[in-house]
């Protein structure tokens, strides 16, 4: 089951998730069309209704720490950007960043230690 995560007080959920079946069907639950994943992880925002985000939870520790940055840097912009903050000051970014990245890392089951 993918992890719902809200990051501060945006009114819009970041669901993470392992799963490809599970992505689609998150992601039609907020309405749109799952695009093919093609790659190690990819994010997927629903204007005004929320992010899904998917990751290879079979990432080597490297890999899914430069996974998590990057999907996490995505949903972070597009949430402030549902909320009409399309310049976040560097601070507020750096938190959503870093709570939507320890999200990622929960839902692959992480240690953060090299398996």
């Amino acid at each position: 089951m993918g992890r719902e995560i809200n990051p501060f007080i945006i009114p819009f959920p970041v669901t993470i998730v392992t799963d490809e079946a599970e992505f689609a069907e998150c992601v039609k639950s907020l309405g749109a069309e799952p695009p093919s994943i093609e790659g190690d992880a990819i994010t997927v925002a629903v204007r005004d209704k929320g992010v899904v985000v998917w990751v290879d939870k079979g990432l080597e520790l490297g890999a899914l720490v430069g996974a998590a940055a990057h999907e996490a840097t995505h949903a972070a912009l597009d949430l402030l950007s549902m909320i009409g903050e399309d310049d976040p000051g560097c601070e507020i970014m750096a938190y959503m960043v870093q709570s939507i990245a320890v999200g990622i890392f929960i839902a692959c089951g992480s240690t953060g230690v090299e398996r």
